[in-house]
């Protein structure tokens, strides 16, 4: 019995183990505290998913408060919609079915213009629940208020052929649901239109065309136009090959000239061609084509009086056209309007080719000068390329058009 008594007694006063003791009890508490913060990680990161669903929702479904307003629906019936559409938008988001996600209801205030929606997470957890603590709840709450902003709407709509049929009738079905939505019938204390712009082929922009299109290229003012660069009478011609015209005065023209005769008496058969300079005195030089053949007269009739000679400035006897810097480069076309003189074609075809050019001048290419009546004063001369005011081009059906520049922006 002694023995017993001793070994009790050294049993109460052995220490050995008793750390492991305490350890045992402590390790659930400090487990639970340790994953405590992963928990909370957990939650925080699932609420965050929530919230930012449920705001989705919100903003989603605040329509709604119009529809209520327009009388489309009731306020029960846009309520119990909201939840269900929120509730799937919910789910949706988060994805994880171990979180319960609840929402708990929808409030339309029509007065005030809000939506305002409630719901709560249930989140499960993984460490917490050794200290009795097996789910953590987070309640949400997300309101959207329906704006209070000025709204100006251009539409516009493409009404060409190719929207015959359901297509027109869908833009039609379309664009009603949008006035609806749009354009508001209480216009206080901020106000909503909307501008129907039908779409054909171009669009009249009024007074900003030139910072849709670009500023067109401006034409140029005419001052002079011109084929010839002196004149003198004839005072005779004789029969011969080549033949002799003698001037009434010193004439001045060079050898290689070319020259147009007008206006001659009896030897007519000069009149109304074009001829080349050549062994030139003072008053007198030789007939030749000018291809540089010599002009036999002899079997023309006698001359008698009168006849002109007018010196080409060109040896094509083509017009040159005075417009300072116009801008444009041989082989292009060229619009002439508004010239008073040489009426016959450039105020009648208007598109004419470019010859020669200067910076001030350019050869009316293909132009006969003594067949024109002279210029008297005026006209612009318009390049005709894209960008300018005019644009001349080849349509589908293969004819040239001109086509002026306006305040409409075309595809």
């Amino acid at each position: 019995m002694r023995r017993f008594t001793d070994l009790l007694e050294r049993f109460r006063r052995d220490e050995r183990g008793a750390f492991l003791v305490i350890f045992a009890i402590l390790a659930i508490v400090l487990i639970a505290t340790s994953g405590a913060v992963v928990d909370f990680t957990y939650t925080q990161t699932a609420r965050s998913r929530a919230q930012t669903a449920l705001d989705a929702a919100a903003l989603a479904m605040e329509d709604k408060v119009n529809e209520v307003n327009d009388g489309t629906t009731t306020k029960d019936a846009a309520e119990a919609d909201v939840m269900t559409k929120a509730q799937q938008i919910l789910d949706e988001r988060l994805a994880d079915n171990a979180i319960t996600a609840t929402v708990n209801s929808a409030t339309i205030d029509t007065t005030a213009g809000t939506l305002d929606i409630r719901a709560q997470i249930t989140v499960p957890t993984s460490f917490v629940q050794l200290v009795g603590i097996h789910s953590i709840t987070a309640q949400l709450t997300s309101q959207a208020t329906r704006g209070s902003k000025d709204i100006e709407v251009s539409v516009a709509l493409d009404t060409t052929g190719s929207m015959a049929g359901q297509k027109i009738l869908d833009l039609q079905n379309a664009t009603d649901w949008l006035i609806d939505h749009v354009v508001q019938d209480v216009q206080t204390p901020t106000y909503s239109k909307m501008a129907i712009v039908p779409w054909s082929a171009a669009v009249n922009v009024g007074t900003y065309a030139n910072e849709v299109r670009g500023t067109p290229i401006a034409g140029t003012a005419i001052t002079a136009a011109s084929w010839t660069n002196g004149s003198a009478s004839i005072k005779a011609v004789t029969k011969a090959n080549p033949g002799v015209v003698t001037t009434t005065a010193a004439h001045g023209f060079a050898d290689g000239n070319i020259v147009y005769i007008s206006g001659v008496k009896g030897m007519t058969e000069l009149n109304g061609n074009t001829y080349m300079v050549k062994n030139p005195t003072s008053t007198t030089f030789q007939l030749y084509t000018t291809a540089g053949v010599k002009v036999n007269t002899s079997g023309y009739t006698t001359y008698s009086k009168n006849g002109t000679i007018q010196r080409c400035t060109l040896s094509t006897c083509e017009i040159t056209i005075t417009s300072n810097a116009h801008g444009l480069s041989a082989g292009d076309n060229v619009y002439i309007t508004g010239v008073t003189g040489l009426s016959s074609p450039l105020n009648i075809n208007g598109v004419q080719t470019v010859g020669a050019v200067t910076t001030n001048s350019f050869v009316w290419s293909g132009s006969f000068g003594p067949t024109e009546t002279a210029y008297s004063s005026g006209g612009t001369a318009y390049c005709v390329k894209y960008g300018c005011t005019y644009y001349y081009f080849t349509n589908t059906s293969g004819t040239k058009t001109l086509y002026k520049a306006n305040n409409c922006a075309t595809e």
